[in-house]
């Protein structure tokens, strides 16, 4: 970016400060080029100045990048600057006639396209390092931000669900902790929500991620407070790693209105859950952590996640997560995508691509919850999943932009795994019938 901010810089000083020269200097090219019509100008003008401004700023934003690159606003305004001038000069290659705009068309969206790349690869090598991380203070305007923990007592079967959330929308800033107990038992639901206007909670403090009277999350711990509900967890991260789920590119291009990734996809949780006045001691219980945020929600979507026994891995677990869900968008790019990750014998795999995501992976709803098929590099996932009918709870989502939704989920669910190579030889069959998180979101329908 330093190369690049240099000659930003240059050109643009030599637009202000030396127009005749440039246009002679065009004017070679010009004469070389078969179609290119005449060059007219040279004196100084109030187009020049503006082109020098726009070189001087988009100088500033490249050698500003080269300083840091994890600046996804600065990225976005110079792959924007050299798109719009790319679509400019085609469009008066076309209405002049001119070849020399579709050779500068050609430069600059070559120019486009290299930047694009080097932002892509800066802001996911950001992501990789660090997906627990707050993105709120990267985006104005809309947006909202969520991370959620999901443990399974292995003692009791009881399930636990939290989720730490700030918001920006019509209704202004919002930050909010809620949390959804499963009593396996009592085979009955619990579920609270505590709100504080956003100014009153913290963000991306150090080693806390979230911080507001009723609730704190840290990297490794999170404790909430409130009437009828109160908890205090740690975990400690098992072997697979956190999962990918939105390619950069999908949320870049505004395919995709959101990110996902699952920053904690195995843990081992500890601590204390007390509901109603009753105190339960975790210990040991499986379950993940996941970091969602974005300016829009997909329209609809399925989820599951469930860490499951390996005979065959005495010390190890299987570790599948699935989301498929329907952008909003229209035409092509309003079909669902399907994505899918797994942690299978010392390996994860991931099935993210967009072709692959978008034609070969697929959910299909079934009278009591839907079947899916993964493909993976060199095996293919199918089975399917249920939530505990009984075990259900139903909480209402808002998009950034006001548009309500509603998230059914059960934490309680079944869910069978079958594993082939792509040769159709069977690498296993896992299952767990009470410790899937199975999720279905919809939309609701304008009244």
């Amino acid at each position: 970016m330093r190369v690049y901010g240099a000659l930003f810089l240059i050109a643009g000083i030599s637009f202000v400060a030396l127009p005749g020269l440039v246009l002679d200097l065009l004017r070679i090219p010009a004469a070389l080029l078969p179609g290119s019509g005449p060059l007219a100008g040279g004196e100084p003008s109030l187009w020049l100045g503006l082109t020098g401004s726009l070189m001087a700023v988009i100088a500033y934003l490249s050698l500003s990048l080269a300083r840091d690159p994890l600046q996804p606003i600065a990225w976005n305004a110079l792959v924007l600057s050299k798109a719009l001038s790319t679509g400019f000069f085609a469009i008066f290659a076309a209405t002049e006639a001119n070849t020399l705009y579709l050779t500068a068309a050609l430069v600059d969206g070559v120019i486009c396209a290299h930047i694009a790349r080097l932002r892509g690869g800066a802001l996911s090598r950001q992501g990789a390092e660090d997906p627990w991380r707050s993105r709120a203070a990267e985006h104005g305007g809309p947006f909202y931000e969520v991370w959620f923990l999901k443990l399974n007592d292995p003692v009791s079967r009881d399930a636990f669900w939290a989720r730490y959330t700030v918001s920006r929308g019509p209704g202004g800033a919002l930050a909010a902790c809620w949390f959804v107990f499963f009593d396996a038992g009592r085979r009955r639901v619990e579920q609270g929500r505590w709100e504080v206007p956003a100014d009153e909670a913290g963000l991306d403090q150090g080693d806390t991620l979230f911080r507001m009277p009723s609730g704190d999350l840290e990297r490794g711990r999170a404790s909430g407070e409130g009437e009828g509900a109160r908890w205090d967890l740690a975990w400690e991260p098992g072997a697979a790693p956190s999962f990918d789920f939105v390619p950069e590119h999908l949320y870049r291009f505004g395919i995709a209105g959101s990110r996902y990734y699952s920053a904690l996809s195995e843990g081992r949780f500890r601590g204390s859950v007390e509901i109603g006045g009753t105190r339960r001691e975790i210990t040991d219980a499986p379950g993940g952590v996941g970091h969602i945020w974005g300016t829009r929600m997909a329209d609809r979507w399925r989820w599951a996640h469930a860490v499951l026994d390996d005979p065959h891995e005495a010390e190890g677990s299987v570790v599948f997560e699935l989301l498929s869900g329907r952008p909003r968008a229209r035409g092509p790019l309003g079909r669902s995508f399907t994505l899918g990750h797994l942690w299978f014998r010392g390996r994860h795999y991931a099935s993210t691509g967009f072709l692959r995501s978008l034609c070969s992976n697929r959910t299909r709803a079934t009278d009591d919850g839907w079947e899916f098929e993964v493909r993976f590099d060199g095996l293919v996932a199918r089975g399917r999943c249920a939530p505990a009918a009984d075990l259900v709870a139903e909480v209402d989502y808002a998009d950034p932009d006001g548009r309500p939704l509603v998230c059914r989920n059960s934490k309680t669910g079944s869910l069978t795994l079958e594993l082939r190579s792509t040769a159709g030889e069977s690498l296993g069959t896992f299952e767990t019938t009470d410790t899937a998180a199975v999720e279905t979101v919809q939309r609701v329908a304008a009244q």
